[in-house]
């Protein structure tokens, strides 16, 4: 682009200063009768005009040429703003999810997300509900004799191993990220009426709770008597462009990915968890105080073992 304007510039030079040369070169031959020194004047009166007139149509030219860059730079950049704009921000296709491997690869990706952050407000997780999509350790070990007897499993690609190593990347005890878990968690009379099955089960998942929690001082599992509890239909998982819904233990699911969304998800349970009674309020479990969770465990276990005894 600038070397067309260097060309045009010499081009206007050759025709304004080549015209000016013949005239003033014919009134030599001529030998007209002005006086002898006009022509010499007059060629450089001449020259200085049309050197002007060439400096302002360059500097013209040049203002032009800055100006179809930015318009061209603008064209190319827009596009990938507005692109970018409506992925962060405005509202998205709910797009369903089936089966564990769609669910625990959505999830994994706001865990990476939330790591690789660097804005401190966007390293967040939050969990409203508590489906477990962290694989069992006999889920891994039928995975890895599957890889010991077949090609076909690729460990790199597999939703189990990538779930779990994302998981205790932002768990880990120098992680940055902020995790937060929202649960019901029963008292001991609504606890009476469940199943054996269901209190171990139950019993069992708030242990790993309380590992994570040791282990990471990031992490926060919250009792709201609002939440949704233990063996819920759904659960929700909200990362810094999204929200995940989980059917079940990750059977189905949905995700929509937009950061508008994701705050406004967010603030509203967070205020409707908020506005419960004192008693009801959200009562968090961290490092400092995990001895509480693990009192309400072996209250749990105890009304296991009257089950055990009372059949």
């Amino acid at each position: 682009m600038h070397r067309d304007l260097k060309h045009y510039t010499i081009l206007l030079l050759v025709l304004l200063l080549v015209p000016t040369l013949i005239f003033s070169l014919a009134l030599l031959i001529l030998e007209t009768k002005l006086d002898p020194d006009f022509n010499i004047a007059w060629f450089i009166t001449s020259f200085s005009i049309l050197s002007s007139v060439a400096g302002m149509f360059y500097f013209t030219c040049h203002q032009i040429q800055e100006t179809a860059d930015n318009i061209h730079k603008i064209n190319q950049e827009t596009p990938k703003q507005i692109l970018d704009l409506l992925a962060a921000e405005l509202r998205n296709t709910r797009i369903p999810l089936h089966g564990k491997n769609e669910v625990r690869a959505e999830v994994a990706r706001l865990y990476n997300e939330a790591y690789t952050e660097t804005e401190r407000s966007d390293k967040q997780i939050f969990y409203f509900g508590a489906a477990s999509i962290y694989p069992t350790q006999r889920e891994i070990e039928d995975l890895e004799e599957l890889i010991d007897t077949t090609t076909e499993v690729n460990i790199d690609s597999n939703s189990a191993f990538i779930i779990r190593e994302t998981f205790d990347r932002i768990t880990a005890p120098g992680s940055n990220v902020i995790v937060r878990r929202y649960v019901k968690i029963p008292k001991d009379a609504e606890l009476r009426g469940r199943s054996k099955s269901y209190l171990e089960n139950f019993a069992n998942w708030l242990d790993r709770q309380v590992n994570i929690v040791k282990r990471c001082s990031n992490y926060t599992l919250y009792s709201a008597t609002r939440a949704f509890e233990y063996s819920s239909l759904t659960s929700f998982v909200a990362g810094p462009s999204g929200i995940v819904e989980i059917i079940g233990t990750g059977e189905g699911g949905a995700v929509v990915r937009s950061k508008a969304e994701r705050r406004n998800f967010v603030d509203s349970i967070l205020r409707y968890l908020n506005e419960a009674e004192i008693q009801n309020q959200p009562k968090a479990y961290h490092k400092d105080n995990v001895v509480d969770l693990e009192k309400r465990i072996k209250a749990i276990r105890k009304i296991i073992e009257e089950k055990e005894n009372d059949g």
